[in-house]
């Protein structure tokens, strides 16, 4: 990756200033640096110290795009317009493409002494002649380079460089699929002429997520197996609303005089896909 690349002339100059933020960095210390030959090293920390987290305006990775401040040299590196209510007059971020197995960043962040920051050879249409980028993967470690027209690369990753540097930058944020499932194996009430199936009980965590459950009765182990929500709705759900409502009525007459059941959860994380929903234990309560 050789030459000099022209950025994109933007007319607004911004200048940094704080605002009330809702966020908190989610970088791991120590694995919080960047490298420019110029500037030395650029903190996404943004000095925090042991605990990024505990910095409001240090550098969060989000399911759609970075915000936060990195530290420098030359001053405060913005991430996101959204951070100095200048989205206005300068609709710049930088943004986060997932996959399953890693995600692409691209757009700009912006420093008031060095400008604009390109995180993807895609924002300025050089891919043929600088095929750089920045990219993150299945394990939150990012990699690649960054450009800015005045002090040149910007590397995230020593393992692109070689040399005697060793570092790398590294996000607790993995975002999760956005929907997991389980299958339960066949249990036996024991009771030839089969049961009352009461309610499901569970225990466990939401976490900003979503749990669905539901129920599967036959009379034999070979089934028929077909899993029913409420008012016996194959397309229905049980759902809790809170990790309070840990207890929920079973009402499909149909799963009445069955013998054997089986039981179906899905999982859907947070809306922004940092957490998931954790559950300990589930009993199906049955009488005779």
């Amino acid at each position: 990756m050789k030459g000099k690349i022209l950025t994109k002339l933007f007319l607004i100059l911004l200048f940094l200033f704080f605002k009330n933020l809702a966020f908190a960095g989610n970088i791991e210390y120590p694995n919080s640096y960047a490298w420019n030959d110029i500037l030395g090293w650029i903190d996404l920390c943004n000095g925090s110290g042991s605990d990024c987290s505990q910095n409001a305006y240090s550098v969060n990775v989000g399911i759609n795009a970075l915000s936060g401040f990195a530290s420098s040299s030359v001053g405060l590196i913005s991430f996101n317009c959204n951070d100095i209510d200048a989205c206005g007059s300068s609709n710049y971020k930088v943004l986060k493409i997932p996959s399953t197995t890693s995600s692409t960043l691209s757009g700009y962040a912006w420093n008031d002494n060095i400008g604009w920051i390109s995180f993807n050879c895609q924002d300025l249409g050089v891919c043929d002649t600088s095929p750089y980028k920045v990219w993150i993967d299945e394990n939150g470690i990012f990699h690649g380079y960054a450009w800015n027209d005045n002090i040149g690369w910007i590397s995230f990753n020593s393992q692109e460089l070689g040399g005697s540097l060793n570092f790398y930058v590294k996000t607790s944020f993995v975002a999760y699929a956005s929907e997991g499932e389980l299958v339960s194996s066949i249990f036996d009430t024991g009771i030839d002429v089969g049961v009352s199936y009461n309610s499901i009980i569970w225990e466990g965590k939401l976490n900003g997520g979503k749990i669905k459950f539901q129920l599967a009765t036959a009379t034999s182990t070979s089934g028929s197996w077909e899993f029913l929500g409420p008012s016996c709705d194959p397309n229905a759900f049980y759902e809790p609303s809170s990790d309070s409502d840990t207890t929920i009525p079973i009402r499909c007459p149909l799963h009445y005089g069955k013998r054997y059941f089986r039981y179906k959860v899905i999982l859907n994380p947070s809306q922004d896909q940092s957490q998931t929903p954790v559950i300990y234990k589930i009993i199906i309560n049955y009488s005779p």
